[in-house]
């Protein structure tokens, strides 16, 4: 149904013709009502969402909560608290910050940035976009933006916890300064649950609950340290995804080396330029799950500028690369 209001001339003052037109207007409404929401947003609205490596390790639990309003820049935005709970690298610690959005007359969902001290586009739901990649700044910092992209507006989506139809899917493309995409992450939005899915390199991080609006989907219960097991040791060496990312004075990197294995393993800093920065080796690794800590300088202990570098381990024959990002 195309709903447009309009009267009819030729009894535009009869009763019958204001009964036609409340009716029509009713009608709209029910559709407007029976319309997808693809971001949900209501006080006490929450997700919980389940993080893992690309060797399915189950390193942290994500918590996002509408806890109130508030009103920036005469716009009243919803405040959304997100916990991020390290049950793996460093079990206990927890990640807090606030994110704030709203929603345009167009249905578009705005967020505000306190970095840039503005508002911008992050979601958009208007079918014209699938051709229009937009830009969205000051995440991080001044320099960084993302590209983001709607990719497709009907997608079916599998996932540990369900199936997903009609699923919105963006690509967000990070950017230093203006050349070239650094890192893609790609996100999924379910009608009326909001994001269900997040992507990247090494990341796969699902949603196992929810509460919307009162009514409960999945299970929204979460533990934390308790929780916590080492995952089985793998038949090779495998390199984790470092821990936080993108990180501002120190981050986490994780490794693990199985049973029987003889060979030294070597991790490695790289700029984007292929330049060795730092490297650290382990000659004779012990099997289980190993870990360190890069403070972001060089082999001189100098700090290194921000940006991507990438981290590669060696161990014999097998090497494998994560990509990292510095943000003082």
């Amino acid at each position: 149904m195309n709903c447009h209001l309009r009267f009819d001339s030729a009894h535009s003052g009869s009763l019958r013709a204001l009964i036609l037109n409340l009716i029509l207007a009713f009608a709209c409404h029910l559709q407007a009502q029976s319309e997808p929401d693809y971001f949900p947003m209501h006080i006490g609205d929450k997700w919980t969402y389940k993080l893992t490596t690309r060797n399915i390790t189950h390193w942290g639990n994500k918590i996002i909560e509408i806890i109130d309003t508030t009103t920036i820049q005469q716009n009243k935005y919803f405040i959304f608290e997100e916990e991020l709970h390290d049950i793996y690298y460093e079990p206990g610690r927890i990640y807090r910050s606030m994110h704030y959005y709203r929603r345009a007359d167009n249905g578009n969902v705005l967020k505000y940035s306190t970095l840039i001290n503005q508002e911008q586009l992050y979601y958009t739901f208007q079918k014209d976009s699938l051709h229009r990649p937009y830009w969205y700044h000051g995440d991080y910092n001044l320099v960084d933006k993302w590209k983001i992209a709607l990719n497709d507006t009907g997608s079916l989506i599998r996932i540990p916890s369900g199936t997903f139809v009609n699923c919105y899917i963006y690509s967000f493309g990070l950017f230093f300064g203006d050349i070239g995409g650094r890192l893609t992450r790609f996100i999924s939005l379910a009608p009326n649950i909001g994001l269900i899915l997040e992507t990247a390199e090494g990341d796969y991080n699902f949603i196992t609950g929810a509460y919307i609006n009162g009514q409960l989907l999945g299970d929204t219960t979460v533990t934390t340290v308790n929780e916590a097991t080492q995952s089985k040791i793998p038949s090779q060496p495998v390199l984790h995804q470092n821990s936080p990312n993108p990180f501002k004075n120190t981050t986490q990197i994780t490794f693990s080396v199985p049973d029987l294995w003889l060979e030294s393993v070597q991790i490695s800093v790289y700029d984007l330029f292929g330049r060795e920065i730092n490297s650290f080796i382990l000659t004779d690794p012990m099997p289980g799950h190993h870990r360190f800590q890069w403070n972001g300088t060089n082999k001189q202990e100098e700090e290194v500028s921000n940006g991507i570098y990438i981290v590669r381990l060696r161990s014999g024959r097998f090497s494998e690369a994560i990509k990292i990002n510095l943000i003082r």
